[in-house]
């Protein structure tokens, strides 16, 4: 299983404790300090600008091998003429070449949407959802939207009403939400629940991420990560460097 870093969402560049998490986790799979880290912007209305905020962050942490992975979402977003020619790059064999040479991915944040729609073509997984799949040892981090895409369940409401769709996979034991306590998100995640197959939900709090390495799930930095179980609604919150059981 690859490793993942499923992240808040409001990362700064004075404020990177879980970018370096993410950093030293591919550097110790790829045994060497010259890493490759692909960032993948197609969950934002700003695909550049949102790309070359985390590329400045990973420079200044000294990888400079970071490159912009160039798969959006193209729908009524406000994207240069340059950004619009992505929108079918997740079918491209080039785009599948870059991401199985890769030893990081990051994911931005934004609209978990653009992700799925982009992502799956005509009920398929793509070439690049594919070759995420299939690539060995690699380290898959993100925020906020990209969270809630992990699980084989995705949480999105819209206007109020709670929808439940199948999506990646990439994280196969509990349902996840996140921006929990700023947005009161308890009654949706054990509503939630009620429509999958699995027992437990979690979600992770503002400037907090989990790590999931080796089967060993970790809480890191800031806030908590808090456990719902859904037969008996029973709540445990782990924090910081915590480890959460499997």
């Amino acid at each position: 299983m690859n490793t993942l870093v499923i992240a808040w969402w409001n990362i700064k560049k004075n404020n990177n404790t879980i970018i370096q998490e993410f950093i030293s986790l591919i550097r110790k799979k790829s045994l060497s300090d010259d890493i490759k880290v692909w960032i993948i912007p197609t969950g934002s209305e700003e695909p550049i600008i949102t790309s070359l905020f985390y590329k400045d962050i990973f420079n200044s942490l000294e990888v400079f091998d970071v490159e912009i992975i160039p798969i959006i979402y193209c729908n009524n977003i406000s994207t240069s003429i340059k950004e619009s020619n992505w929108k079918n790059n997740a079918q491209s064999k080039t785009i599948t070449s870059q991401i199985l040479s890769c030893d990081g991915i990051w994911f931005v944040g934004w609209d978990q949407l653009r992700y799925t729609h982009t992502f799956y073509h005509k009920n398929k997984n793509t070439l690049a959802l594919n070759a995420i799949y299939l690539k060995k040892n690699l380290v898959i981090g993100g925020t906020s939207a990209w969270a809630s895409i992990m699980s084989e369940y995705m949480i999105y409401e819209h206007l109020g009403k709670l929808s439940i769709e199948k999506w990646f996979k990439l994280f196969p034991y509990w349902i996840i939400d996140q921006h929990f306590t700023e947005r009161n998100r308890l009654t949706r995640l054990q509503n939630a629940l009620t429509k999958t197959t699995y027992n437990y939900g979690f979600w992770i709090d503002e400037q907090t991420a989990i790590v999931l390495n080796n089967n060993i799930l970790k809480v890191i930095w800031k806030w908590s990560v808090t456990l719902v179980e859904k037969n008996n609604l029973k709540i445990k919150k782990y924090f910081s460097w915590e480890i959460i059981e499997i």
